[in-house]
């Protein structure tokens, strides 16, 4: 008997048959990656709300530490020459996270009092005051650091800020070269920084430079100075000639008169203080010495 037929359909049986374990392990690997899949994403699941409970755990742990006052450890009993604060930056209209750094300084006052405080600027955002009644004076200042442990004299220099940054004297109906322009009570300005002892006696600013009472001559002298007329960017923006503005300032006026307190200094350290810095890692220097620090580093000693 002829069996060439049948040898033919047993190979393609054969034949078939491995076709038909391909796509058997084809369907088994489908599986598989099916399972890791359902694996993978009930683990992410159970991560997800793993990290939303830690969030949430972390969340109460630093609310319910906000809400904790200073504890004084080893401070009371330590003894300080003197002892004052520096803040910056801080002119934000009695917001929650100004009003908690009053908060903690005021805390941390009653360990260690402060002789008196420094701002080193922008007291007044976004554009300082325009007005000697501006609402602003007590709404970022006098309501937000009136705790007992702050009621020690403040010491402040001007900020860009404070001088109007950003409003134009030209498009603004507050703005303009001089006092007697502007409408009355309507008037960004600097000035209105320098009349703040009338509303809270705690309060001292000028422009150009003065010195700190630190109550110890020997041992510290501090020299605020208005730093903003050594940026030469800022006498290219409009709001530089607003009233009372950095046009108006002397560069060379203050540079000497820095020179002739610091000459006249007898104390062991002798500090300087101005808004822009001479050195720092932040966005105004860009990381290096360009920007406000290039612009600063005459006073480097």
């Amino acid at each position: 008997m002829y069996r060439l037929g049948d040898e033919e359909e047993a190979e393609d049986r054969v034949f078939l048959a491995g076709f038909d374990r391909i796509e058997a392990r084809k369907q088994e690997r489908t599986k598989a990656e099916l399972r890791k899949k359902r694996l993978a994403y009930g683990m992410a699941a159970a991560g997800s709300l793993l990290m939303v409970l830690v969030i949430i755990s972390i969340s109460v742990g630093l609310a319910r530490k906000s809400a904790m006052p200073y504890s004084c450890k080893d401070e009371g009993r330590a003894s300080y020459d003197t002892t004052f604060f520096v803040i910056g930056d801080w002119g934000r209209s009695g917001t929650k996270d100004q009003r908690q750094a009053a908060r903690m300084m005021a805390d941390v006052a009653q360990c260690m009092r402060p002789s008196f405080i420094i701002s080193t600027g922008d007291n007044f955002y976004t554009h300082g005051l325009k007005s000697s009644d501006d609402a602003k004076f007590a709404n970022s200042f006098s309501n937000v650091y009136n705790q007992a442990s702050l009621q020690v004299n403040w010491y402040a220099v001007l900020g860009n800020h404070d001088y109007g940054d950003q409003i134009d004297p030209d498009e603004d109906s507050c703005a303009a070269n001089t006092l007697e322009e502007c409408p009355q009570d309507c008037c960004y300005s600097s000035v209105w920084q320098f009349t703040g002892r009338v509303h809270d006696v705690r309060w001292h600013c000028q422009n150009g430079t003065y010195n700190v009472p630190t109550g110890n001559a020997a041992l510290l002298d501090i020299i605020m100075m208005d730093t903003n007329p050594f940026i030469p960017r800022y006498l290219k923006e409009a709001w530089s000639k607003n009233a009372g503005g950095i046009w108006q300032q002397n560069g060379s006026l203050v540079k000497q008169q820095l020179r002739q307190r610091l000459a006249a200094s007898k104390a062991r350290w002798k500090l300087v203080v101005g808004h822009h810095p001479i050195a720092s890692f932040g966005e105004h220097c860009k990381y290096s010495m360009n920007g406000d620090c290039k612009d600063m580093a005459w006073l480097e000693p």
